[in-house]
């Protein structure tokens, strides 16, 4: 496939299936790709392809093709099946790679749904789907290593398993199979014009004027999610996650970069990206470089990764930087808003400390001081509120104290 003289696209022409995913969606994929077969007697149908291990996600359904007796099909139904079949061996809000071939008989199709013909309607609808889901799960059971045994939890990766021989099971748990996405997040009003508070309305607006980062005491993590703050007669109740956000998106600033430069990678990170990727993410090379991240073109569908921002710091891996990019070249401007500011959002959103994730008193001591020191401190970039803060005669009244000295009556 060319534009304008420049291939944008060039398989092997061999018939290899495999050869044809890799080269659209990237040799990384096409390697975690797990043959798929079935059949149905009842529809006289036949099921092939290929899915990926639960090991390789993304944040859309982009990677999911159906085709239907040869013909590229969209079918929600069968998208739906296939995320299905998965069940909890994908993360939230993370979905499949997948290229489906169905054969059904001409009889059991209505391809006039749609006038291009890209959707297709079953006569036995609920049989298609039943073959679907039966050959999703057992291409995924016949890749576990316990012989076919589904676990609660997946275990294709080889990080988790040594995480949980070294008894430290859950961070990597969470790091390989929990990743959050920022792609599809309702849009939100601008932070210089914050809503008001409706689901608290007893809860003080505490003002958040920086007083030194001495001036919060941290008592500890409430539901692996919240930091619980003493700040002189107000108890602070702070989301870990957007308070981390708003750090990073102010640190992420231009006028914050002179400070602290761009650090650089002990070893350049090789990244392959789908065909798909390469205009969209050439757009986007001239903003990333303004923020830190410097990505040099290195072949047809890869690039080579040599520094990124400080605020986001050096220890990442590639999948999570290719997370990032995904996410960065699928993410739409808000109306008013610029391509700078969602750049510097959805960075910060996903590199943020996350809701449901343990830290250690180091860490919360080092978000609490950050966060204390940072503008706009009081909601995260997309003008979700960060804390809510109780005033101490507010806690008496709500308990029947008098006087507010604490005293027993």
């Amino acid at each position: 496939v060319a534009n304008e003289s420049k291939i944008l696209l060039q398989t092997a022409g061999d018939g290899n299936l495999l050869h044809v995913i890799g080269a659209i969606y990237g040799n990384e994929c096409a390697a975690a790709m797990l043959p798929l077969q079935g059949e149905s007697p009842e529809t006289d149908s036949a099921i092939s392809g290929f899915i990926a291990a639960p090991r390789y996600n993304r944040s859309s359904r982009r990677q999911v093709t159906v085709i239907v007796n040869g013909r590229v099909v969209n079918s929600f139904p069968l998208a739906g099946t296939l995320e299905r079949g998965y069940g909890s061996f994908l993360p939230r809000q993370r979905y499949p790679a997948a290229v489906i071939h169905l054969q059904v008989p001409p009889e059991l199709l209505d391809v006039n749904v749609h006038p291009a013909k890209s959707e297709v309607r079953f006569v036995k609808t609920e049989a298609v789907k039943e073959l679907v889901y039966k050959a999703v799960r057992s291409a995924l059971r016949r890749s576990l290593p316990d012989g076919g045994r589904f676990a609660s939890r997946p275990a294709f990766d080889e990080p988790f398993a040594a995480a949980a021989a070294d008894g430290n099971l859950w961070p990597a748990a969470r790091q390989t199979y929990f990743l959050e996405s920022a792609a599809g997040a309702a849009s939100h009003p601008d932070p210089a014009s914050p809503p008001e508070q409706t689901g608290t309305p007893e809860a003080s607006e505490t003002t958040l004027e920086s007083t030194g980062t001495n001036s919060c005491r941290l008592i500890g993590q409430f539901l692996y999610s919240f930091l619980i703050v003493q700040r002189g007669e107000e108890l602070l109740l702070i989301d870990q996650h957007a308070a981390h956000e708003r750090v990073l998106y102010e640190e992420l600033a231009p006028e914050a970069a002179p400070q602290k430069g761009p650090v650089q990678l002990t070893m350049p990170c090789p990244i392959e990206v789908p065909v798909s990727w390469r205009e969209p993410l050439d757009q986007l090379l001239p903003w990333l470089l303004e923020l830190g991240f410097n990505l040099e073109p290195f072949g047809d569908n890869s690039y080579i990764i040599r520094t990124v921002p400080h605020a986001v710091g050096s220890q990442l891996s590639g999948v999570e930087l290719q997370t990032l990019l995904e996410e960065l070249v699928e993410a739409k401007t808000a109306p008013g808003e610029s391509r700078r500011e969602q750049i510097r959002k959805t960075v910060s959103c996903h590199r943020a400390i996350k809701a449901n994730q343990p830290l250690t008193e180091a860490e919360m001591r080092h978000l609490l001081d950050r966060w204390e020191s940072t503008p706009g401190a009081r909601y995260c970039p997309h003008g979700r509120p960060a804390v809510i803060g109780f005033k101490r005669e507010e806690l008496d009244k709500w308990f029947r104290r008098r006087g507010g000295s604490g005293e027993d009556h």
